[in-house]
Formats: C-alpha cells, sequence, structure tokens
C-alpha cells in the first residue's frame, strides 16, 4: 500500500502532540510541562513554537503556510520548489503538483476527491497516524478545493484536535475479571500471608517507571529508534509480571483489589508498547504515554487498597 502521499510523521506529530496540550489530556499535559518531554527547556519545541507550526508563517512568501508546505512536501525556503517558473502557491491554485515541474504536472482529479483517492480496504492496516494524516490532508484539500479553507480553517483545527484526544482515551487490551485469577475461597491468615509474601515478591522486579518516560522524552528530542528501542526490556519485564500476577493464588477478600493492579498493568504494557512504536505511529505513541501515566495511577489505588486489608 503506498502511503506517500501521507504528510509527514513529524508534521503530524507536532499537530497532535499541540492538540493534546491544549484540549484535555492532563497526563501527557502535565508530563510534556513538567519533565520537559519534547517540550523542554534547550532544543525541544515549545507549545508556542508548536502553535507556531500552524500559524499564518509564509516563511518564502510562496501563498501557502509553512504547515501547508509541510502537506504538499514543498520546500518552505523555495518559493518554486520544483523549479519550473510558477510559485508554488500558484501552482496548488491552478491544481498543479508544486513538487513536480511543469508543463506535464496537473494533480491527478483523484488526489482532489475526498470520496476516491482516500479509501482503503485494508483499513485496519492504517496506524492512527495513517488514519489522521489521511483525515488532515482530506479534509484540507476538499476546503482548499471548494474554496471554504480560509473560512473553516480554525474550526477544521479544534475537530482534528479532538480526535487526537479521543484516541489518547482507547484501550484495545483484555479487561481481567475473577475468572482469570487464582482464587481461593476461605480467607485464613496463612493463605493472606502467603499471598503477601508472593505479591511482595514480584514487585521486587518492578523497574523505577519514570525510566520508561525518560526514554521516551529522550527518543522523540533526538529521534532517535535507538533510544526508544530500551523500552523492550520493560515491556519483557512487565508481561513477566503480568504473568506471575495472573499465577498466584488469591484470598477472596483480596480479589478486588488484585483485579484492580492486574488491569492496571495490563494498561501498562499497552501503553509502553505504543510508546515503543512511537517513531512509527506518533498518535499511538502518544495515546500510549497517557495510558501509561493513567494506569500508574489506577496501580497505587489498588495497592492502597491491598495495603489497607492487609495492614487490618
Amino acid at each position: 500500500m503506498d502511503k506517500s502521499w501521507l504528510p509527514s510523521k513529524k508534521l503530524v506529530l507536532s499537530f497532535s502532540t499541540l492538540a493534546i496540550l491544549l484540549l484535555g489530556s492532563v497526563a501527557v499535559s502535565e508530563l510534556f510541562n513538567k519533565q520537559n518531554v519534547y517540550l523542554g527547556e534547550n532544543n525541544s519545541v515549545k507549545v508556542a513554537e508548536l502553535r507556531g507550526s500552524f500559524s499564518e508563517k509564509d516563511t518564502d512568501g510562496d501563498g501557502l503556510m509553512d504547515w501547508e508546505e509541510s502537506l504538499w512536501k514543498t520546500d518552505i525556503n523555495n518559493t518554486d520548489t520544483d523549479g519550473d517558473g510558477t510559485n508554488d502557491g500558484d501552482e496548488i491554485l491552478q491544481k498543479r503538483n508544486p513538487v513536480v515541474a511543469g508543463p506535464d504536472d496537473l494533480l491527478k482529479g483523484e488526489i482532489l476527491s475526498d470520496d476516491n483517492f482516500f479509501k482503503y480496504t485494508d483499513e485496519e492496516n492504517l496506524t492512527e497516524t495513517d488514519k489522521l494524516s489521511r483525515d488532515l490532508l482530506v479534509g484540507y484539500l476538499s476546503m482548499k478545493k471548494n474554496g471554504s479553507f480560509e473560512e473553516n480553517k480554525t474550526q477544521f483545527i479544534q475537530s482534528l484536535s479532538q480526535d487526537v484526544t479521543e484516541i489518547s482515551k482507547e484501550k484495545s487490551g483484555k479487561f481481567y475479571t475473577s475468572t482469570d485469577i487464582n482464587i481461593i475461597d476461605n480467607n485464613k491468615k496463612s493463605d493472606i500471608e502467603t499471598y503477601k509474601k508472593n505479591f511482595i515478591g514480584i514487585m521486587m522486579f518492578s523497574n523505577d517507571p519514570s525510566q520508561d518516560i525518560s526514554i521516551f522524552r529522550d527518543a522523540l528530542q533526538n529521534e532517535s529508534s535507538k533510544e526508544i528501542s530500551k523500552l523492550d526490556s520493560s515491556i519483557s519485564l512487565y508481561e513477566y509480571m503480568m504473568e506471575k500476577l495472573l499465577d498466584i493464588k488469591v484470598p477472596s477478600s483480596l480479589l478486588q483489589s488484585h483485579l484492580i493492579i492486574v488491569n492496571s498493568f495490563d494498561d501498562m504494557i499497552e501503553g509502553t508498547k505504543k510508546m515503543r512504536n512511537v517513531m512509527i505511529d506518533p498518535i499511538g505513541g502518544l495515546s500510549g504515554i497517557n495510558l501509561r501515566i493513567a494506569s500508574e495511577e489506577v496501580f497505587l489505588v489498588g495497592l492502597n487498597k491491598l495495603n489497607d486489608i492487609l495492614e487490618k
């Protein structure tokens, strides 16, 4: 499947980061602002600069805003990217391809249609980033075609921003119930003590969660696939701990607390896996960090409930 027409992942990542920061992902917002992830004080992109990425700025004065040039993959510092004597903005107005030199540079009719070119029979093979990229480009081209882009630009971007925040709330993993747990019907003190010992033994394997956040931050800042691959060891560790949590015998009085912890671990695994793929699927990666942070908060809720019972 040819995805060469899609906007660059860097543009979509910038757009999605801005959308999440501005429109309601509290976990990601706090992460990015307090821990300087991607929006750090040194060489990272700041919120104001991200806003600027979708502003009226037209660096080369060719009639295309800089972020539009990213969609068309034209040069923001060159008024005539393909060197055919017509500036990029005029070529778009003439329905010509600004990156193909004329005279045979007319845009294919299907590229200007949101009914044919962007329909896939293998929709399931598109990442969340591909889908948002497609929606971004389809909406943009459709409004450009009917001349309504300037009038509806703000509403269009807000709509896509809402899509980003909804994606960041999605969870696709399994929800574990009592049927997945090895339950002991009685609640003898010896059984509870055995559970406590086994549970502590499992938790002893855990790492510092902030390490994963730091890896994610550094990978984004440096656009490093090598850095993000360091999450593989964390994923393996969490899967091992999850296996043990599902294997131990759980007294019925501790079942609900244990289930909260088990489901939080499942979310942690899913979130970390999405983070791992941020270079391939930036939107999924951002939703992963949101799920990851939320899972840690749920884990603490379950742990506190468990402690309350064990301390009685």
